[in-house]
Protein backbone atom coordinates (compact mmCIF):
# COMPACT_ATOMS: atom_id res chain seq x y z
CA UNK A 1 0.00 0.00 0.00
CA UNK A 2 1.37 3.09 -1.12
CA UNK A 3 0.53 5.92 1.77
CA UNK A 4 1.82 9.83 0.98
CA UNK A 5 1.35 13.04 2.26
CA UNK A 6 1.72 16.41 0.33
CA UNK A 7 0.41 19.37 -0.77
CA UNK A 8 -2.72 18.88 -2.60
CA UNK A 9 -2.20 20.23 -6.42
CA UNK A 10 -5.15 20.85 -8.86
CA UNK A 11 -5.82 17.68 -10.45
CA UNK A 12 -7.01 17.07 -6.89
CA UNK A 13 -10.14 19.48 -6.55
CA UNK A 14 -12.75 17.30 -7.78
CA UNK A 15 -11.74 14.93 -4.83
CA UNK A 16 -11.63 17.94 -2.67
CA UNK A 17 -15.07 19.47 -3.45
CA UNK A 18 -16.29 16.04 -2.84
CA UNK A 19 -14.55 15.69 0.50
CA UNK A 20 -15.46 19.01 1.53
CA UNK A 21 -19.31 18.43 1.10
CA UNK A 22 -19.15 15.70 3.40
CA UNK A 23 -18.77 18.77 5.82
CA UNK A 24 -20.44 21.71 4.28
CA UNK A 25 -22.85 21.99 1.23
CA UNK A 26 -21.49 25.00 0.43
CA UNK A 27 -17.52 24.12 0.82
CA UNK A 28 -17.28 24.42 -3.25
CA UNK A 29 -18.84 28.05 -3.33
CA UNK A 30 -17.12 29.29 -0.04
CA UNK A 31 -13.99 27.67 -0.83
CA UNK A 32 -11.47 29.29 -3.56
CA UNK A 33 -9.58 26.45 -3.91
CA UNK A 34 -7.43 27.29 -6.40
CA UNK A 35 -5.99 29.75 -4.65
CA UNK A 36 -5.78 27.78 -1.75
CA UNK A 37 -3.84 25.02 -3.43
CA UNK A 38 -1.34 28.07 -5.26
CA UNK A 39 -0.65 29.08 -1.54
CA UNK A 40 0.20 25.94 -0.36
CA UNK A 41 -2.41 25.94 2.32
CA UNK A 42 -3.99 22.71 1.86
CA UNK A 43 -2.06 19.31 2.72
CA UNK A 44 -3.53 16.17 1.80
CA UNK A 45 -3.09 12.01 2.80
CA UNK A 46 -3.46 9.99 -0.43
CA UNK A 47 -3.39 6.13 -0.21
CA UNK A 48 -2.76 4.52 -3.74
CA UNK A 49 -2.44 8.36 -5.36
CA UNK A 50 -6.15 8.68 -4.40
CA UNK A 51 -7.05 11.83 -2.35
CA UNK A 52 -8.69 10.25 0.68
CA UNK A 53 -8.22 13.38 3.46
CA UNK A 54 -7.21 16.74 3.61
CA UNK A 55 -6.50 19.67 6.34
CA UNK A 56 -6.77 23.58 4.75
CA UNK A 57 -5.16 26.62 7.23
CA UNK A 58 -4.11 29.75 6.89
CA UNK A 59 -0.86 30.84 8.25
CA UNK A 60 -0.90 34.67 9.21
CA UNK A 61 2.07 36.29 11.18
CA UNK A 62 3.18 32.88 13.01
CA UNK A 63 -0.80 32.05 13.81
CA UNK A 64 -2.01 28.73 12.04
CA UNK A 65 -6.15 28.68 11.76
CA UNK A 66 -7.38 25.49 10.89
CA UNK A 67 -10.46 25.73 9.14
CA UNK A 68 -10.87 22.42 7.70
CA UNK A 69 -9.71 18.53 8.78
CA UNK A 70 -11.49 16.05 6.33
CA UNK A 71 -10.96 12.22 5.94
CA UNK A 72 -13.45 10.26 3.80
CA UNK A 73 -15.44 8.16 6.04
CA UNK A 74 -14.23 4.72 5.22
CA UNK A 75 -10.75 5.97 6.14
CA UNK A 76 -11.70 7.38 9.82
CA UNK A 77 -10.06 6.29 12.68
CA UNK A 78 -7.01 5.06 11.54
CA UNK A 79 -4.95 8.14 12.38
CA UNK A 80 -5.02 9.73 8.98
CA UNK A 81 -6.03 13.03 10.57
CA UNK A 82 -3.62 12.62 13.56
CA UNK A 83 -0.96 12.12 10.66
CA UNK A 84 -2.14 15.38 8.61
CA UNK A 85 -1.94 17.41 11.93
CA UNK A 86 1.69 16.00 12.66
CA UNK A 87 2.04 17.35 9.33
CA UNK A 88 1.08 20.61 9.53
CA UNK A 89 2.48 20.92 12.97
CA UNK A 90 6.29 19.76 11.64
CA UNK A 91 6.05 22.05 8.28
CA UNK A 92 5.11 25.29 10.00
CA UNK A 93 6.91 27.59 11.84
CA UNK A 94 4.06 29.22 14.21
CA UNK A 95 3.46 30.61 17.59
CA UNK A 96 0.14 29.19 17.95
CA UNK A 97 -2.85 27.24 16.27
CA UNK A 98 -6.50 28.13 16.28
CA UNK A 99 -9.65 25.95 15.54
CA UNK A 100 -13.08 26.04 16.03
CA UNK A 101 -14.78 22.76 16.47
CA UNK A 102 -18.77 22.03 17.31
CA UNK A 103 -19.20 21.04 21.37
CA UNK A 104 -20.59 17.89 20.36
CA UNK A 105 -18.02 16.69 18.23
CA UNK A 106 -15.88 13.97 20.52
CA UNK A 107 -13.94 12.75 18.14
CA UNK A 108 -12.20 15.78 16.60
CA UNK A 109 -12.23 17.24 20.61
CA UNK A 110 -10.23 13.96 21.23
CA UNK A 111 -7.51 14.57 18.41
CA UNK A 112 -7.24 18.20 19.21
CA UNK A 113 -6.85 17.33 22.93
CA UNK A 114 -3.81 14.80 22.07
CA UNK A 115 -2.16 17.55 21.00
CA UNK A 116 -2.60 19.39 23.99
CA UNK A 117 -4.87 22.05 22.41
CA UNK A 118 -6.61 24.01 25.17
CA UNK A 119 -10.27 25.57 25.16
CA UNK A 120 -10.00 29.30 24.93
CA UNK A 121 -13.44 30.68 23.95
CA UNK A 122 -16.79 29.32 23.35
CA UNK A 123 -19.58 30.32 20.35
CA UNK A 124 -22.82 29.83 21.52
CA UNK A 125 -25.05 28.95 18.77
CA UNK A 126 -22.16 28.71 15.94
CA UNK A 127 -23.24 25.81 14.27
CA UNK A 128 -26.91 25.70 13.86
CA UNK A 129 -27.73 26.24 17.26
CA UNK A 130 -24.68 23.96 18.42
CA UNK A 131 -21.97 25.96 20.36
CA UNK A 132 -18.55 25.90 18.84
CA UNK A 133 -15.03 25.33 21.26
CA UNK A 134 -12.41 27.78 19.91
CA UNK A 135 -8.70 25.55 20.80
CA UNK A 136 -5.36 26.68 20.66
CA UNK A 137 -2.13 25.16 20.67
CA UNK A 138 0.68 27.20 21.87
CA UNK A 139 3.94 26.51 20.85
Amino acid sequence: MHLMINNCNLNDIDKIIKLGSIISKNFKKTNNLEEIIKNKEIIGYYEENKLIGFIIYKNLYGTIDILYIVVDKIYRRKNIATKLMNELINKNDYKNILLEVRCDNKLAIKLYNKFNFKIINIRKNYYDNIDAYVMELRK
